[in-house]
């Protein structure tokens, strides 16, 4: 009985694959078990046995692998990307699409290399990087076509390129994400990574990665010959995605693919688990940045001339300056702040008519009851770029930030609406602040190209478009018969664009320009002398000058000094009623001169409000002490008084005591009462107004932009689709008086709204020319033909 109870057993132990597997499997004995009692196991893939009841599988040799029934060795097929295959066609048109962009890239910044742009970029690096790029882009042609025979020349192949470009290419990228974050306001890390220290770096990063190539080199062919489970035990915790000789691997011939060729996996089986050693390796990446604060300050913050809090805000932006110091950029520090200069009376003008609105709203019981408006107004000092930062403080913020700050960076418009500039800086601001949908409302930006709501969805004025000014003046100029005229402009959006529309009116009225010339109050002397040149050459008469007051006083500077006299002078709204140009026009050169303006207007309060000068002492008293020693021609300094704020300024006589613009000072006042209607409506306020209503800047827009009201004057303020307000002039002819005085005449008018041939009306009787004539300058292009025949004669 127990010898059949053994044999018995002996029988449960034998292979139960012996027969059908005689070869391909090892046997392994049982633990615990007699020695005849054994299991068979498959041979890994690589390892064969052909015999039976073999203890051990043998490995095959490494150009050879496993058949399916591990009997045999067979030699390994040669997998490589043809340039036949749709995808070796691809990479190659890839490849050479990248390095043919790369080079006209680098051709670009080799032409321009001496320009500030290129300059501020570091050109050197920048060389260095789309050299690399172009290398990188060759690479990937290594890895197409059949591998060499020899075993060195297949090495050299696909260890080549990504040693000399691939290096190269994440060594520049580490040295230029390190240039720009040293020239992050508060950096001091330019001083310690200037030129010699960033060339030193690509030549390290280089270095680095080519003596790490070279390290790692045998121990990837000792991982590919499955040796490596040694090395990575040690770090198998932290790979559990992923078998450990087989992730690094993967990583491996992720980073350095002159492996490739001895990769025995098929690319379809290859790629999926490489992405995910790609994913694993960004998603550390991405970790790490996440430490980083949440939301940081970048560069100084902006603050304000002129604050006063309230339940809502207004912004305002003016010029309380007109120009800056000069400056030149190294482009390897933080640029200074901008140095303001010239004092500008009008800036303060504008700013005390916002104010003007503000209290008188304030101070009413019928709009807005119970809500105070508050208002932060700010020196633009004429730069768009700091009307720009302005803009953007307005849109998200504008306090110092100490420390930084986990909360996130996305809040809410700090004003409600803003009350803009002249069209250059407008444009500049509108584009910046459209995503955000903040009203912003001008008094002087007259270009055309602001009506178009695609590019400036939030804008609106209460100034008509350049679109009328300039047909107006061309119609006009023919109304006189002038045909050969001359054009000078200020070289911005105001000045070009309204030129533009002026010459192609012109074109169709049979009016002909001898020149064209444009400038900006900041040009070089040479090219403001090269303007003098061009019109003492010119044989026209009449000069369209589309400027704004403060070029206007350059270019009158120059004539005086040239004694250029005897010229029509054509004006737009930017000078012609401006009694600050004519206190400087100290030759008469613009004597006669006759333009378009803003109909006169009225408003009752304002100018005592505005030579008021104690609000202007509310946020600067730095700002109020220069205004007003500029103003009086006094000083506090030398004379040992300080500044109060209560000063007198009714018998100061100046620029700013003067009334002469209040018509622009009206635009600022509508504006702000559109917005305040706006904001009454939404509120639903009728004797009182819901304070628990979320005020959102894009439904204020919405509202001014259907807004319709009138003033306490009995001025019909509205909006058309684009934003602007209806188009009427008063036509004005400077007519010089005694004692030096200019007075501004109104002789006619133009309003867009008429029929054509009753749009234009005029009062050529009461009209005085230029040198105090009483007739008509004559400019037709028939004088210029003659005059070109005597000279050729």
């Amino acid at each position: 009985m127990k010898f059949t109870l053994f044999v018995m057993h002996v029988i449960m132990c034998l292979c139960q694959f012996a027969v059908k597997m005689s070869s391909g499997t090892r046997k392994v004995l049982q633990k615990g078990m007699p020695v005849c009692c054994y299991d068979c196991i498959r041979c890994a893939e690589g390892d064969i046995s052909n015999i039976t009841d073999s203890v051990t599988c043998v490995r095959c040799h490494p150009e050879f692998w496993s058949n399916e029934r591990r009997d045999a060795c067979v030699k390994k097929e040669a997998e490589f990307l043809s340039y036949e295959e749709i995808m070796g066609a691809l990479l190659t048109a890839a490849s050479l699409f990248g390095t043919c962009i790369t080079a006209v890239v680098a051709f670009i910044f080799f032409r321009y290399r001496k320009t500030p742009i290129v300059r501020a970029n570091n050109s050197e690096l920048s060389f260095l990087l789309l050299f690399s790029l172009t290398l990188c882009f060759l690479c990937s042609l290594t890895f197409i076509g059949r591998p060499q025979i020899c075993p060195a020349c297949c090495d050299t192949q696909h260890s080549a390129s990504p040693l000399s470009s691939v290096s190269l290419c994440s060594g520049e990228t580490i040295v230029v994400l390190m240039a720009f974050r040293a020239t992050l306001p508060g950096s001091n890390m330019m001083k310690w990574f200037g030129p010699a220290q960033q060339k030193l770096t690509v030549l390290g990063f280089t270095l680095i990665q080519s003596t790490v190539m070279s390290l790692l080199r045998p121990l990837l062919l000792v991982l590919l010959m499955g040796k490596g489970d040694s090395v990575c035990r040690l770090q198998g915790s932290a790979l559990n995605r992923l078998n450990c000789s087989k992730m690094v691997t993967l990583l491996l011939e992720a980073f350095f693919p002159f492996a490739q060729g001895r990769i025995t996996m098929s690319s379809t089986q290859r790629w999926p688990e490489q992405g995910w050693a790609l994913l694993h390796l960004l998603l550390v990446a991405s970790f790490s940045q996440a430490e980083e604060p949440v939301c940081t300050q970048r560069g100084d913050p902006e603050i304000p001339q002129m604050f006063k809090d309230g339940d809502i805000m207004l912004g305002g932006i003016f010029s309380f300056h007109s120009s800056w110091k000069n400056r030149r950029d190294s482009y390897m520090d933080k640029p200074l702040p901008l140095q303001c200069t010239s004092l500008n009376f009008r800036g303060f003008q504008f700013a005390q008519a916002m104010l003007f609105a503000v209290e008188e709203i304030n101070n009413s019981t019928d709009l807005l009851p119970g809500i105070s408006l508050g208002y932060r107004i700010y020196d633009s000092c004429g730069s768009i770029a700091k009307s720009v930062r302005v803009a953007l403080a307005f849109a998200n913020g504008n306090e110092v930030v100490s420390q930084p700050s986990e909360v996130p960076c996305t809040r809410p418009a700090q004003v409600q609406a803003i009350m803009g500039r002249s069209s250059s800086p407008c444009m500049a601001m509108a584009t910046a602040i459209g995503p955000f949908h903040i009203p912003m409302i001008s008094h002087f930006a007259t270009c055309a190209c602001l009506s178009d709501k695609s590019k400036y969805p939030s804008f609106l004025r209460t100034i008509p478009s350049d679109y009328y000014q300039s047909r107006a003046l061309a119609q006009l100029v023919k109304h006189f018969g002038w045909t050969w005229v001359g054009a000078i402009r200020t070289n911005d959006d105001y000045g070009n664009n309204g030129m533009a529309t002026f010459t192609e009116t012109a074109q169709q009225l049979g009016i002909c320009l001898e020149y064209s010339v444009s400038f900006f109050r900041t040009d070089p002397p040479d090219k403001i002398q090269k303007i003098i040149d061009i019109i003492k050459a010119s044989t026209s008469k009449v000069i369209i000058a589309f400027l704004s007051h403060m070029d206007l006083d350059v270019i009158l500077h120059e004539f005086s000094h040239h004694n250029l006299t005897g010229y029509q002078w054509v004006g737009s709204e930017g000078w012609i009623f401006d009694s600050q140009t004519a206190t400087v026009d100290k030759h008469h050169i613009l004597d006669g001169a006759i333009g378009l303006s803003i109909p006169k207007a009225h408003v009752s309060g304002m100018r005592e409000f505005m030579l008021d000068v104690r609000p202007l002492n509310v946020s600067s008293n730095e700002m109020f002490t220069t205004f007003y020693e500029t103003s009086s021609s006094q000083s506090f300094i030398k004379k040992s008084k300080e500044c109060t704020g209560r000063e007198d300024l009714t018998e100061v006589q100046n620029s700013f005591t003067d009334m002469s613009l209040m018509p622009i000072f009206n635009n600022v006042y509508k504006g702000v009462y559109a917005a305040a209607h706006a904001l009454h409506f939404i509120l639903s306020c009728n004797k009182t107004c819901n304070t628990k209503v979320q005020l959102d800047p894009f439904t204020i827009l919405q509202h001014i932009r259907t807004i319709q009201f009138k003033t306490k004057e009995g001025e019909e303020v509205y909006f058309n689709e684009n934003g602007d307000p209806a188009a009427k002039y008063e036509i004005i002819n400077w007519k010089p008086r005694e004692n030096e005085f200019v007075e501004f005449v109104t002789v006619g008018l133009y309003d867009a709204s008429l029929p054509a041939n009753k749009q234009l009306h005029l009062q050529n009787e009461t009209i005085t020319w230029t040198q105090n004539s009483q007739q008509v300058k004559y400019s037709k292009i028939t004088v210029v033909a003659n005059y070109s025949l005597f000279v050729s004669l």
